[in-house]
């Protein structure tokens, strides 16, 4: 018979993610002692140690990994099924890739705050893996990125794509001369343009390149102005960002598909369905 509940659960959940049994029990608000009563009752269970206690805190074991992104995912469902009945539509949690317009998805956010009320929302900026395996785990509901179909636990929806440009100073029309001779900027080594950056390195036969990895976008397009290496880009940022140098790439590399992801039991709220259609009303890419 198994007898572990939804707070055990919970309590494994955040041991894991602050990896300390004695601060879970503090965010949770409960002693120590019953934190560790309930993760024992769950390796009791499956006859596996879940943490190597260490001299400052916890952290998981193999098991103890696999077990975790299961729970995960099962809390996600739990919190799926809570706010359908529930019908909590007042909620929106989403996400968007770290080049998309963000000002813009907060303006539409006021736009829906001022029709609902007590509108709760999170709202999180990030790269296209970040952003899945956050949708995975229930932290957010849907997410607009760049990139490829590739997590089998997700939905996509498509929504529309970017065009892209290579830019950079002193560049040439020889696009595997400007790829040999300068330095690459991306925002993460998680970053989908380096994705395309590297089948262009592959295309032309070239070593892989020195990358340098800048946290805001407006700085990496800035160094690349001032000469300290190149970096794939939306069109529409030459516009935006005064970028006077770039050029263009491979028509097969040029277009970046973007996508709104979705858990696979995920349905949609009608505050969701509401923000998304205006979201593609207003083209926010």
């Amino acid at each position: 018979m198994i007898n572990i509940d939804l707070s055990d659960i919970q309590a494994f959940i955040v041991t894991a993610d602050l990896g300390s049994i004695s601060a879970a029990a503090q965010h949770l608000g409960h002693l120590q002692s019953n934190m560790t009563v309930k993760i024992k009752k769950i390796e009791n269970h499956y006859k596996h140690a879940l943490f190597l206690r260490k001299a400052r805190g916890v952290e998981l074991t193999p098991k103890g990994k696999i077990i975790y992104q299961h729970y995960k995912k099962l809390l996600a469902i739990w919190d799926e099924t809570e706010r359908a009945i529930i019908n909590q539509n007042n909620v929106l949690r989403f996400g968007i890739n770290s080049t998309m317009r963000g000002n813009q998805f907060a303006y539409l956010v006021q736009e829906i705050h001022q029709q609902y009320d007590n509108l709760s929302f999170t709202f999180k900026i990030g790269n296209t893996k970040t952003l899945e395996q956050e949708v995975i785990e229930g932290v957010l509901d849907f997410a607009y990125i760049y990139g490829e179909k590739n997590n089998k636990s997700l939905n996509y929806l498509a929504h529309g794509e970017e065009e892209l440009v290579l830019i950079g100073q002193n560049l040439q029309h020889d696009l595997a001369k400007n790829l040999a001779s300068h330095k690459i900027l991306c925002l993460s080594k998680d970053c989908c343009y380096m994705t395309i950056l590297d089948h262009l390195y592959q295309q032309f036969m070239l070593p892989p390149p020195e990358k340098i990895y800048i946290s805001e976008l407006e700085d990496l397009i800035a160094l690349s102005q001032l000469g300290l290496g190149i970096a794939l880009i939306a069109r529409r940022l030459t516009t935006k960002y005064e970028v006077k140098q770039y050029v263009e790439i491979p028509e097969q590399y040029r277009s970046m598909k973007g996508y709104i992801i979705s858990r696979k039991q995920h349905q949609f709220s009608p505050l969701e369905q509401q923000f998304i259609e205006a979201s593609r009303a207003k083209s926010l890419l």
